[in-house]
C-alpha cells in the first residue's frame, strides 16, 4: 500500500465516521458547544465539565475541516461555539481572563487561569476568523495577548503556567501551542505582530527547551528556565520533538528562510529512541535515550505523521514510508474503536487500554495531521502537485465484493465473492484507486446502523490487507424513502441509480474519467455508469478477478 492510499483511508475515516460523530453526539446543540467525552459505547457523557481548551479544539476541528470542503456543515457549528466559547468562558467567575472549565450551562467549574489553555483559545478563534473574519475575534484575540503580557509574563522570559501559581515549575508545552497559536493568526490575518510574537517564542525554545549535550528537548524548568532537578528535568517527549520539527518547518515557511538547525536535532532523537518495537511513539525517554515511559497514546503518532510530511518536502524520500507506517498503525490500533468514529486514547506497552472512554482533546490532534498528510501526500491533491490522473475502479460492495445475504452488516458472517480479493490487489496493482459505492438501505429501514456499515467496511479492509490488497475509499448510501430512521428516510442522489457518491468521488479524486469504469450486479449500477458517463460492467457470477482481467485486458464489451 502506498502512502497516498494510507491517507486516504486516513482521510476517509475522518469524512466518513469521526467528523459525522462528534457533529452529532458529540455536540450539544442546545449549549452551542461541545462534549468533552464519550463512552464506549458512544453516547455522550454531558454531565463531564466542559474544559476552554476542549472547546477550542473542536472549534479548529470543525472550521478547519469546512476550509476543506471535508465537512461543510462545520462552518455553522464552528462559529457558533466561538460565541458560545467567548459567552462562557471570558470573565465567567466576573473577572479578568478566561476560566479554565465549566458545567453544560456556564457555570464555572475550576476558575484557575491556564496557559495552556489560553493557548487553545487563541488558535481555535483564529480558525473561526478564517471562516467569518468578525473583528470581534480579533479583538479577543489581541485582548487576551495583552493580559498573558500583563498577568502571565514571568522573568527570564516567556509566562507562567497557570494563576494562581500553585509551584514555581515552568512547561515549554503551553509556550508551544502558544506558538502554534501565533503562526494560526499570522496566516489568518497576514499581520506581522503575530509573526514578531511567534519569533520570540521560537527564540525562548531555542535558548531554553533544547538542552545540550543531545539537542533534546526538556519539559518541565524551574522558574530560572533551568531543567527541573532529576529525573523530572530529564523527561522527553517524542511526540513534543516531532511536533516543533512541524511547527518550525511551518515558521521557516512563513518566513521564506530555512528551518532552526534545532529542528534536525530534535527529530533524530525521536526517530532513534522514540520507538517500541511494534513502531509506535512511545509516551516518554530520558534526555540519554531510555524509555521511561513505554506506554502509547494517540496523539504523538500524529505529530511524528506531520512531522515526516514536511521532512519529505525537505527532500527525504523515506519520509513517505515511515509516515505511511505511521498511519497504518493509527488505524489499525487506536482509531475506529471502541465504536465508528472513536478511538482508544492510550495504551500500555501490551495494547491494554489505560482509560475507559473517548476524549474530543484528541481529534484535534487527527485532523491537523490528517490535513497536513494529505497537502503533502493526499489523491485529490496529486493533479496540483504535477501527479497524473487515475483511472477508478468504482465498485458495488454488496453481490461484487463480498456475498449478498440479505442486509450484510455483520462482520463474522462476511465472505468474499470468489476472485474479489485478487481483483481487488489486481486493480490496486494495475494503479486504479478503488472505490466502493455501495446503497445500505438497511440503514434507512431501522435494520443496522451507521455505525455497523463502517464496522463491516473495516473488516473487509482487515481481511483484504492480509492479502496485500486494499480499498481506497467506500462510500455509502444510507437513504431509502420508504424508510423509518428519520434523517435516511429521503430519495437521495447518493442512491444508485444516482450518482452522489460517483460525483463526491470526482470532487475527491484525481480520476482519469475515460479510464474509469463500474462494477455492479443490478439495473441500479449499470443505470448509475450511464448517468455518470462511465463504462458500466454488469458481473453476473463465477470470478470477480476474471472479469477484472478482461476489462484491464480491454476485451469486455
Amino acid at each position: 500500500m502506498s502512502c497516498q492510499s494510507a491517507v486516504a483511508r486516513l482521510r476517509a475515516w475522518l469524512i466518513d465516521e469521526a467528523l459525522p460523530l462528534w457533529a452529532g453526539v458529540g455536540f450539544d446543540p442546545a449549549r452551542q458547544s461541545f462534549i468533552e467525552r464519550l463512552d464506549w459505547s458512544g453516547a455522550a457523557l454531558p454531565e463531564t465539565p466542559r474544559r476552554a481548551m476542549v472547546q477550542a479544539r473542536q472549534i479548529y476541528v470543525f472550521a478547519h475541516a469546512a476550509l476543506l470542503g471535508w465537512w461543510p456543515e462545520g462552518r455553522e457549528m464552528a462559529l457558533a461555539a466561538a460565541d458560545r466559547l467567548i459567552a462562557v468562558y471570558r470573565g465567567g467567575d466576573g473577572h479578568r481572563g478566561w476560566v479554565f472549565s465549566a458545567q453544560a450551562d456556564g457555570a464555572p467549574v475550576e476558575t484557575r487561569r491556564d496557559l495552556y489553555a489560553y493557548a487553545f483559545v487563541l488558535f481555535g478563534l483564529a480558525f473561526a476568523y478564517r471562516l467569518e473574519p468578525k473583528p470581534r475575534y480579533r479583538d479577543v484575540a489581541l485582548q487576551t495577548l495583552a493580559e498573558l503580557d500583563r498577568d502571565f509574563a514571568a522573568p527570564g522570559g516567556g509566562y507562567w503556567s497557570e494563576l494562581p501559581r500553585a509551584a514555581s515549575e515552568r512547561r515549554q508545552n503551553p509556550h508551544m501551542h502558544l506558538f502554534e497559536a501565533m503562526l494560526a493568526w499570522a496566516e489568518a490575518t497576514g499581520d506581522a505582530q503575530f509573526l514578531a510574537r511567534a519569533d520570540m517564542l521560537r527564540e525562548l525554545m531555542m535558548a531554553r527547551f533544547v538542552q545540550p549535550p543531545h539537542g533534546v528537548l526538556c519539559e518541565y524548568f524551574d522558574d530560572r528556565w533551568q531543567p527541573m532537578p532529576g529525573e523530572r528535568g530529564r523527561l522527553c517527549e517524542p511526540g513534543h520533538h516531532y511536533e516543533w520539527v512541524w511547527l518550525l518547518h511551518r515558521f521557516a515557511r512563513l518566513r521564506g528562510e530555512t528551518p532552526a538547525p534545532c529542528a534536525a536535532a530534535l527529530f533524530a532523537h525521536a526517530d532513534r529512541h522514540g520507538y517500541d518495537a511494534q513502531g509506535f511513539v512511545v509516551d516518554a525517554v530520558r534526555d540519554d535515550g531510555v524509555v521511561i515511559a513505554a506506554s502509547k497514546r494517540c496523539w504523538p503518532q500524529t505529530e511524528a505523521i506531520k512531522a515526516n510530511a514536511v521532512a519529505f518536502e525537505a527532500g527525504d524520500a523515506s519520509a513517505a514510508a515511515r509516515a505511511e507506517r505511521l498511519i497504518e498503525g493509527l488505524l489499525t490500533t487506536f482509531l475506529g474503536r471502541p465504536v465508528a468514529g472513536g478511538w482508544i486514547d492510550h495504551i500500555d506497552a501490551d495494547g491494554t487500554p489505560r482509560v475507559d472512554f473517548i476524549p474530543a482533546s484528541t481529534l484535534y490532534h487527527l485532523l491537523v495531521a490528517a490535513a497536513e498528510a494529505d497537502r503533502v501526500w493526499g489523491g485529490q491533491h496529486a493533479v496540483g502537485r504535477g501527479g497524473d490522473p487515475r483511472p477508478a475502479a468504482f465498485l458495488d460492495r454488496d453481490g461484487v465484493l463480498n456475498v449478498d445475504t440479505g442486509y450484510c452488516f455483520e462482520p463474522d458472517k462476511l465472505e468474499f465473492i470468489p476472485g474479489a480479493i485478487e481483483a481487488v490487489r489486481r486493480l490496486n496493482d494495475s494503479g486504479h484507486l478503488v472505490l466502493v459505492v455501495t446503497n445500505q438501505s438497511g440503514i434507512a429501514r431501522g435494520y443496522y446502523t451507521l455505525d455497523d456499515a463502517h464496522r463491516f467496511n473495516r473488516a473487509m479492509q482487515d481481511r483484504l490487507a492480509l492479502h496485500g490488497a486494499h480499498v481506497d475509499r467506500f462510500y455509502l448510501a444510507p437513504y431509502h424513502p420508504d424508510g423509518v430512521v428519520p434523517r435516511y428516510a429521503l430519495a437521495h442522489d447518493d442512491r444508485k441509480p444516482g450518482i452522489g457518491m460517483i460525483e463526491r468521488a470526482f470532487a475527491e479524486w484525481p480520476i482519469d474519467k475515460e479510464r474509469s469504469f463500474v462494477i455492479g450486479d443490478k439495473p441500479s449500477d449499470m443505470e448509475a455508469a450511464r448517468r455518470a458517463g462511465l463504462r458500466g460492467f454488469a458481473f453476473d457470477g463465477g470470478s470477480l478477478d476474471e472479469l477484472v482481467k478482461t476489462i484491464l485486458a480491454g476485451e469486455a464489451d
